[in-house]
């Protein structure tokens, strides 16, 4: 299974020392699907490497998507809260 450092993408750690193990951030696993897409760019991966790096990269975009599901509900929320005339700048009436 080859040792690459990019294969939990619930935890913070990255490899870099970053991370506390704890909940991992949209720019944190954006982060690391920019650097395995780099990685297998080079072209240099074998083939299980490439599937495995593959596999830890859709972890990631599955928890980006996740986090950006999460941004938009509370967007909806707080427009919702304040209605359509504060999310506007009240531009209805006259």
């Amino acid at each position: 299974m080859g040792g690459g450092s990019d294969t939990d993408p619930m935890k913070a750690d990255d490899g870099k020392g970053l991370g506390d193990g704890g909940p991992m951030s949209f720019e944190a696993a954006l982060e690391a699907v920019e650097r395995i897409v780099r990685r297998m760019e080079r072209g240099d991966l074998s083939l299980d490497e490439s599937i495995e790096a593959f596999e830890s990269g859709m972890g990631y975009v599955e928890l980006c998507s996740r986090k950006l599901g999460e941004a938009e509900t509370k967007v909806i929320m707080v427009r919702e809260r304040y209605g359509p005339q504060k999310a506007d700048g009240g531009a209805a009436g006259g």
